[in-house]
């Protein structure tokens, strides 16, 4: 009858640790990436979210300008929901043609545009539009 060595079941137990270890960093890696992905596709909306306010801003500005020939403004917040707003950082009416800066910011993310119109009786027509 062979008697049992003490040793025995280590290279078991040491295989259990080592799949266990190996097993715990690939779920990590699995959920560190998805929540840097989840991280990247909220940027990028945020990105978006602040370039339509400041588009909005300069839609504002050229409508105020054509109500307004003599319309500027330097700094002026435009309130578009009771939460949200923008900023027309500069507009200047220089006879029937306006340039207008105004920017937008959600989150962290900040866009700009800058663009000019010329205004006429009939309309409005955009010369320059620059999403900055």
């Amino acid at each position: 009858m062979k008697r049992p060595t003490p040793h025995r079941g280590y290279v078991a137990l040491f295989s259990v640790l080592v799949l266990t270890v190996l097993l715990t960093l690939a779920g990590a890696t699995a959920g560190l990436s998805g929540f840097l992905a989840r991280m990247n596709a909220t940027d990028a909306e945020n990105r978006l979210v602040a370039m339509h306010r400041a588009r909005s801003c300069a839609a504002a500005a050229f409508l105020l300008a054509a109500q307004d020939p003599t319309y500027e403004a330097s700094n002026a917040i435009i309130w578009l929901t009771v939460e949200e707003n923008c900023r027309i950082d500069s507009a200047q009416s220089q006879g029937n043609e306006v340039q207008v800066r105004a920017s937008g910011s959600h989150g962290v993310s900040t866009a700009a545009v800058e663009a000019a119109a010329v205004i006429t009786a009939s309309g409005l027509s955009i010369t320059l539009w620059d999403e900055i």
